[in-house]
């Protein structure tokens, strides 16, 4: 099964902001035969780190998807889109309305909306070949 990382905003957000869209994405994930890969299943375990956990992670996954709220300051999201890109893994981004030029240069697709991310996230990656 394709891993899927899901990045997003986790310090600057209520504990429900960073995961109600990370469990509803997960559903779709699951849905639609892709296993997603929750960093906040290790944010705040002792002895984890967290930084090793998740650039390890997006390591072992076919793409990531992102969200990126255009009112949130961020530093790991950022972070994260970029290695991945530079990896060559696929980016998929949504909640922004006025995305960066760096989240764009290093994005497959940038949509407002996560349903309208999911549905052109899930018409690429069913089309690559692993």
């Amino acid at each position: 099964m394709k891993k899927v990382y899901l990045a997003g905003p986790i310090r600057r957000v209520s504990d429900d902001e960073a995961r109600v869209w990370r469990d509803m994405v997960s559903g779709w994930m699951r849905g639609a035969g892709f296993e997603p890969i929750n960093p906040l299943n290790v944010e705040n375990v002792a002895g984890v780190n967290v930084v090793r956990w998740d650039l390890d992670s997006i390591r072992r996954c076919a793409a990531v998807f992102a969200q990126v709220p255009d009112d949130v300051p961020m530093v790991g999201t950022p972070m994260e889109i970029f290695y991945a890109a530079s990896l060559g893994i696929p980016v998929y981004v949504f909640g922004a309305v006025d995305p960066s030029p760096w989240v764009r240069a290093h994005s497959v697709c940038v949509y407002e909306h996560a349903v309208d991310t999911f549905k052109f996230f899930e018409r690429n990656e069913h089309a690559r070949r692993w």
